[in-house]
């Protein structure tokens, strides 16, 4: 059963982030951006998001989770702000953290809790 689900999770996320469509620059032609590129960010920007995180923004923190998930791929640092953006309130992070602590897949095995992903 938890197999379906994360199978479905994954579906879902690789549907709705694939990537998206834009107008290049003369206006009529469209180009493709790789998930990477929407959710990449600036020494500015991250800066700018790390101290609304710290500030209680959850949406500010789940930002950041997108950054180290879809871009950067550092299991810690995105684990660290869905935990935190989890905490402030934000629903889908709180789902997505409930899945994370609950996954028997190796790559995240030394995050699994099952009665914090309960909680």
């Amino acid at each position: 059963m938890r197999f379906v689900i994360v199978f479905i999770m994954l579906i879902v996320s690789f549907y709705t982030f694939g990537g998206k469509m834009t107008k290049s620059k003369d206006g009529n032609k469209w180009r493709s951006e790789s998930t990477s590129t929407i959710y990449n960010l600036t020494d500015g920007q991250k800066f700018e998001l790390e101290n609304k995180s710290k500030d209680g923004d959850s949406e500010a923190s789940f930002r950041l989770y997108q950054y180290y998930c879809f871009t950067i791929n550092n299991i810690d640092e995105q684990l660290r702000y869905l935990e935190i953006s989890a905490s402030q309130g934000n629903i889908i992070a709180q789902y997505n953290y409930g899945i994370y602590l609950s996954n028997t897949n190796p790559a995240f095995s030394k995050y699994y809790d099952l009665d914090k992903a309960i909680y």
